[in-house]
């Protein structure tokens, strides 16, 4: 194990790893290179930036904000047992496994859930 003196703070803007839970488009995710990570880290140590970094509050109250509308919109609907409409849609695309292109029968649909539909399946489901 690592001692918590050689950890380094990597601020979220230049995190692709945080680029998911910030929300983007799976083309927008494998675009990214995330499982690369960032540029920086293939300098010397010295040359990585450094774990200060400043706060942006405005940023930070808007996150406040989503997090209260979510505990809100959860409480309300555990409460009163109705799911709004709005956030049963998911977004079907096809996903091409192998064969050729053109035929339909070589894709599988996945959904893309928003953020809060998977942490609502997360918070619900209990695999």
């Amino acid at each position: 194990m690592t001692m918590r003196e050689a950890w380094c703070h990597v601020p979220g803007a230049m995190n692709p790893a945080d680029l998911p839970s910030r929300g983007c488009s799976v083309q927008q995710l494998r675009d990214s290179k995330w499982w690369e990570g960032p540029l920086w880290l293939k300098l010397p140590p010295k040359d990585w930036p450094s774990g200060e970094s400043q706060l942006d509050e405005d940023m930070v109250m808007q996150e406040r904000r989503k997090g209260i509308v979510s505990s809100l919109l959860c409480n309300l609907m555990i409460s009163t047992g109705i799911f709004p409409t709005r956030l049963k849609f998911v977004e079907i695309k096809p996903l091409y496994e192998k064969g050729e292109i053109a035929n339909t029968s070589n894709y599988r649909p996945i959904s893309l859930l928003t953020s809060f539909l998977k942490s609502l399946k997360k918070l619900f489901m209990l695999d």
